[in-house]
C-alpha cells in the first residue's frame, strides 16, 4: 500500500509540473505588442521615439524584435536578438541612427529611437516579435521645422470693381493648404492653390483671390497643416481708394477723364524740369570725371618708371628659383621612399593580425558546430528519456489498477470458496506489489536520471550561447580591422594624391613666379594703355551711359496712413517686376527689403500699387529704392 501512495504521489508531481510548464506557456502567449492609435509628428533634425511594448509586461531581453518599413528594400529598420544589434540586416539609409533601449528590454519596453529624423523617414512602420506571433503597425509623419511666413501683396486689378489679392509662403512640408478670411473671418472663394516641389522636398504654395468693397478692406491669408495643429497668417489692408477708382471708371467716366489729361499735362512739366537738371548735373560729374582721369594717367607713368628693373636681375632670379625647386623635389623623393617602406611594414603587420583573426574565427566555427552537434544528442538523450518516463508512468497506472481490482476480489470472497485460489489471489497481489514497487524505483531513476539531463542541456545551452557571442565578437572585430584597413588605404590613397596635387601646386606656382616677373612690366605698360583708352571710352559715353541709369520707373504718389504707394512706369515698353526689389530705410531704422517672386507686368505709362505696413517707418527720413533683377539701384525717396 505504501508503495502504490508512492506511485500515485509521484504521477500527481510530475502531473503538476507539466501542468506548470503548460500554463506558463500559456500566459506568455497572452503579451501582445501595443502600440500608439495617433501618427506620429516629428520635426525634421529631431530625435524622435516610436513607442511599442509588451502588455501585459513581460522580459524581452532573450526575444527577437523585428522593427521593418514594408515599403523599404530591405525592409529591417532595427533588429534585435537577444538584446544584440543585428547590423547587417539594416537598411543603409538608417545605419548609425536607429536604436533600442536595451536596459527596458527586462519591463517589455520594445520602442525605437530615430536620431536625425529626414523626411525620407516618414512612412508606415511596423513592430514584430516573431515568438509571440504579434505585431502593431504606426505612421509617423515628418514636419518642417522653420516655415516663412506667409507674404501677401496687391497683385492687380481684375477691371470689375475687384482687387486680386496673392500670396505665398515657403518651406512647408508635409504640403499645407491656404485659405483666405475677410473682415469678419469669413472664407473667401480663392482659385487653385499653385504647388512648387524644391530639391530639399519642401514645398513653396501660392494662392489669388479676387476681393470686392462688400468683403471689407482688411484679408486674411492663412496657411495650414491641418494634421499637425500648424499654421501661419498674415494680413494686408486694401485702402478705399482702390475701390473708388474702380467705381469711377464705370459711373464717371468724363471726369475721369478729364483728370487724367491735367495730371499728364503735369507730369509732362514736372519731368522738364527734372531732366532740364540732371543734364546739368551731368555736365559738371562729366568735366570732374575727366580731370580725375588724367591725373590717374600722369600717376601711373610715374609708377612705371620707378617699378622698371634691369634684365639680368630676372635672369638671376630664374636660375635661383630653379635650383631650389631641384633640391625640393630631391628631399621630397627621399621622405617618399622612407615613408613608402613604414607604410609597406604596417600593411603587413595588420594583414597578419587579420590572418590570425580569420584563423581563430574558424576554430571558434568550428568549436560552435561541435558543441551544437553535443546538444542535439543530448536533447535526443533527454528526449528518449522523457518517452521511458512516460511509459513507466503508464505501467505503473495499470498495475495500480490491476492491484485494486485483486484488492477487491480478494474483499469479496466468502469463507467457503477454496483456501487455494484465495491463496492465489494473494500471491498476485504480492507478485503485482512487488513489480509495482520495482516500477516505482524505476521511475524515480528515470525521473532523476530526466532532470540531470535536462540540466547538462541547460548548460550546453548556455555554452553554446557564450560560444555564439565570442564567435560574434570575433566576426565584429575582425570586420571592424577589415574596415580600418580598408579606411586606411583609401586615407592613404588619398593623402598621397593630394601631397602630389600640394607639390605640383607649388612647383607650378614657383615656376609660374619667374614667368610673371618677366611679363609684369610688359603687362604694366600695356595695362596703362589700356586704361587711357577706357579713360577715353568712359568720356566719351559718360553722357550716354549715365542716361541708361535714368530710373525707368518713379514714385507717383505715396500715402503712410492708407500703407501705400503707387509706381508709374514712365518708359515706352513694359516692365515685368518678377524677381525686383524693394528697399526701405530711414535714418533710425535699418534697411527691409521685399522681393517680388511672380511676374508683375506694369504697361507702359501704366501705374501699379504696393501695400506697404508704414507703421514702423513714420519716425526719421524714409528712403525708398527699387532695385533690378541685375542689381541696379533706383532711388524713389
Amino acid at each position: 500500500m505504501f508503495h502504490q501512495k508512492t506511485g500515485l504521489l509521484l504521477q500527481s508531481t510530475i502531473t503538476a509540473l507539466l501542468f506548470c510548464l503548460l500554463l506558463t506557456h500559456c500566459c506568455r502567449g497572452q503579451s501582445q505588442v501595443m502600440g500608439p492609435s495617433q501618427p506620429i509628428v516629428a520635426t525634421l533634425g529631431d530625435d524622435i521615439i516610436l513607442p511599442s511594448y509588451l502588455e501585459p509586461a513581460y522580459d524581452a531581453t532573450t526575444l527577437t524584435v523585428e522593427w521593418t518599413r514594408p515599403d523599404l528594400n530591405p525592409r529591417f529598420i532595427y533588429v534585435s536578438r537577444s538584446g544584440h544589434d543585428l547590423e547587417k540586416m539594416k537598411n543603409p539609409s538608417y545605419k548609425g541612427r536607429t536604436s533600442m533601449f536595451i536596459d527596458e528590454l527586462k519591463n517589455g519596453n520594445i520602442s525605437l529611437k530615430i536620431s536625425k529624423v529626414k523626411q525620407a523617414d516618414a512612412g508606415r512602420y511596423r513592430c514584430f516579435v516573431p515568438e509571440l506571433n504579434e505585431d502593431t503597425f504606426m505612421e509617423l509623419v515628418v514636419v518642417s521645422g522653420a516655415v516663412s511666413q506667409p507674404v501677401t501683396t496687391l497683385a492687380g486689378i481684375d477691371g470689375k470693381g475687384g482687387v486680386v489679392l496673392q500670396c505665398e509662403s515657403a518651406g512647408w512640408y508635409p504640403e499645407p493648404e491656404v485659405l483666405w478670411l475677410d473682415n469678419e473671418g469669413n472664407l473667401l472663394s480663392a482659385g487653385p492653390t499653385e504647388t512648387v516641389r524644391g530639391p530639399d522636398d519642401l514645398y513653396t504654395v501660392s494662392s489669388r483671390v479676387t476681393v470686392e468693397k462688400k468683403h471689407g478692406n482688411k484679408f486674411t491669408c492663412r496657411v495650414q497643416q491641418n494634421n499637425i495643429n500648424q499654421s501661419r497668417d498674415t494680413w494686408i489692408h486694401v485702402p478705399h481708394d482702390f475701390f473708388v477708382v474702380q467705381s469711377c471708371s464705370t459711373s464717371t467716366t468724363v471726369s475721369l477723364a478729364v483728370c487724367m489729361v491735367v495730371s499728364i499735362i503735369l507730369f509732362i512739366l514736372a519731368v522738364v524740369v527734372f531732366v532740364h537738371t540732371r543734364r546739368q548735373n551731368r555736365t559738371k560729374r562729366r568735366e570732374d570725371v575727366q580731370v580725375k582721369s588724367e591725373e590717374e594717367a600722369l600717376m601711373l607713368m610715374k609708377t612705371l618708371e620707378k617699378e622698371k628693373q634691369p634684365k639680368s636681375k630676372r635672369v638671376n632670379k630664374e636660375a635661383e628659383v630653379s635650383l631650389l625647386v631641384d633640391e625640393e623635389r630631391h628631399q621630397d623623393q627621399l621622405k617618399e621612399e622612407e615613408l613608402k617602406q613604414k607604410e609597406e611594414q604596417r600593411k603587413k603587420e595588420a594583414e597578419n593580425t587579420i590572418q590570425r583573426l580569420k584563423e581563430k574565427l574558424d576554430m571558434k566555427k568550428t568549436e560552435v558546430k561541435n558543441k551544437q552537434s553535443e546538444l542535439q544528442r543530448f536533447q535526443e538523450e533527454k528526449k528518449k528519456i522523457q518517452e521511458d518516463l512516460k511509459n513507466l508512468i503508464k505501467d505503473l497506472n495499470t498495475k495500480n489498477t490491476k492491484l485494486k481490482t485483486i484488492t477487491e476480489e480478494l474483499k469479496s470472497f466468502w469463507p467457503s470458496i477454496l483456501s487455494s485460489e484465495k491463496q492465489k489471489k494473494k500471491e498476485d497481489k504480492k507478485k503485482i506489489q512487488t513489480e509495482i514497487e520495482n516500477l516505482s524505483k524505476q521511475l524515480m531513476t528515470k525521473n532523476t536520471e530526466f532532470q540531470n539531463k535536462d540540466e547538462e542541456c541547460e548548460e550546453k545551452q548556455v555554452e553554446l550561447k557564450q560560444l555564439l557571442d565570442d564567435q560574434q565578437k570575433m566576426e565584429t572585430k575582425l570586420q571592424s580591422e577589415e574596415q580600418k584597413l580598408m579606411k586606411k588605404e583609401s586615407d592613404d590613397i588619398k593623402n598621397h594624391l593630394d601631397q602630389e596635387k600640394q607639390k605640383n601646386e607649388t612647383l607650378n606656382s614657383r615656376l609660374m613666379k619667374l614667368q610673371n616677373e618677366k611679363q609684369k612690366w610688359t603687362e604694366s605698360e600695356g595695362k596703362l594703355k589700356t586704361e587711357l583708352q577706357e579713360m577715353k571710352e568712359i568720356n566719351q559715353n559718360s553722357s550716354a551711359s549715365r542716361r541708361s541709369m535714368t530710373a525707368p520707373i518713379i514714385l507717383e504718389m505715396l500715402n503712410t496712413w492708407e500703407n501705400y504707394i503707387r509706381l508709374r512706369n514712365i518708359s515706352s515698353e513694359e516692365i515685368n517686376l518678377e524677381g525686383w526689389k524693394l528697399k526701405l530705410k530711414t535714418t533710425t531704422r535699418g534697411p527691409t527689403i521685399t522681393k517680388w517672386n511672380h511676374p508683375l507686368i506694369i504697361k507702359a505709362e501704366g501705374s501699379h500699387y504696393v501695400n506697404i505696413d508704414f507703421t514702423a517707418w513714420r519716425t526719421g527720413e524714409l528712403q525708398i529704392t527699387l532695385i533690378t533683377n541685375e542689381g541696379k539701384e533706383y532711388r524713389l525717396q
